[in-house]
């Protein structure tokens, strides 16, 4: 017997014009931020998470301002992924890691050195466990898979040594990698650090741990046992990427007075590069591929097929437990 729809299991109203212009008034379409045209994968599963419109409203803005071609010059790109080309520079064709398993303490030194880290950072800066600087660089560059530990050495890639003169290159594996971003369970890595290079883009970091812990409440994100992500928490999350953006001078700041620090034009280009998600052949999608994906999300969530009844799953899907 098929399935005779009517319009109360269907969930149809009347149509109300009086309750329909209130209701779009109330939402105040000449101030909605821009439509993108494309939006990066990075943020798309995000902007499906978004539960509410003050959230949904904030996203479209990140997303409408990375929604802009990343213009960087050579000497921008150069000057930013310095640090990187110091590391590799050290590193050489090569370098023997000690009985634990860290870079020696020369090589150690010379990066200080170069990178003039004494006036940033305390100790010795001769080894990598005590000068967080050089550890956080070190691990980057792995990251962006220039550097590699290979049976008792720290060695360049075959991709760092083709990328050792080409500052633009590096400059987009940089933009590539971010976020760093930091696992606290049962938020998977990366995924909240997505909302600093948004900020980023839209040109403002003012409070932005408030900003990034308002975002990730109203995605209805939360701590394991329930608690709710506050401001300090929101700070262990992005820390890392503020410290390696400060270090590649994306963020203007050296102190905790004014962290993480205000976006420079450079930091602005590197985070709309990080957020097209074109750098690896990860085409960006458009705003009627999004559509879909909400459309997608949406029967999901109620457990109805696209043609079916409510209540009913597909063949060989399960709809939401009761």
């Amino acid at each position: 017997m098929g399935f005779d729809p009517t319009p109360d299991s269907l969930g149809l109203v009347a149509f109300d014009p009086v309750a329909l212009g209130e209701q779009l008034r109330a939402l105040d379409l000449a101030g909605r931020p821009p439509t993108p045209r494309h939006v990066g994968a990075k943020l798309v599963e995000l902007l499906l998470r978004a539960r509410n419109s003050d959230t949904a409203r904030r996203l479209r803005t990140h997303a409408s301002a990375a929604d802009v071609e990343a213009d960087v010059d050579e000497a921008t790109a150069a000057d930013m992924v310095r640090a990187v080309q110091v590391l590799l520079d050290t590193v050489g064709d090569g370098v023997k890691l000690t009985a634990a398993g860290s870079p020696p303490q020369r090589m150690v030194r010379t990066v200080c050195d170069e990178l003039d880290l004494d006036s940033v950072w305390i100790g010795a800066g001769n080894r990598e466990d005590q000068t967080l600087p050089v550890l956080v660089l070190r691990q980057t560059a792995q990251r962006l898979g220039m550097l590699r530990k290979v049976k008792g050495r720290l060695v360049p890639t075959a991709r760092g040594r083709t990328l050792a003169g080409d500052a633009l290159g590096r400059w987009w594996r940089l933009a590539g990698a971010l976020p760093l971003g930091v696992a606290v369970p049962p938020m998977p890595r990366g995924r909240p650090g997505v909302l600093l290079p948004g900020l980023m883009a839209a040109g403002s970091t003012d409070a932005a741990e408030v900003a990034v812990a308002e975002l990730l409440t109203g995605l209805r994100r939360e701590l394991e046992g329930g608690q709710p992500i506050d401001r300090r928490t929101a700070i262990g999350l992005i820390a890392d990427d503020v410290a390696l953006l400060r270090r590649v001078g994306a963020l203007d700041g050296d102190g905790f007075e004014d962290w993480p620090g205000a976006v420079t034009p450079g930091g602005r280009a590197l985070a709309r590069a990080a957020l097209a998600d074109r750098w690896d052949g990860v085409a960006a999608l458009t705003l009627l591929e999004l559509l879909l994906l909400v459309v997608v999300a949406a029967v999901a969530r109620s457990g109805m097929p696209p043609g079916g009844a409510p209540g009913t799953a597909a063949p060989g899907c399960r709809g939401p437990s009761r």
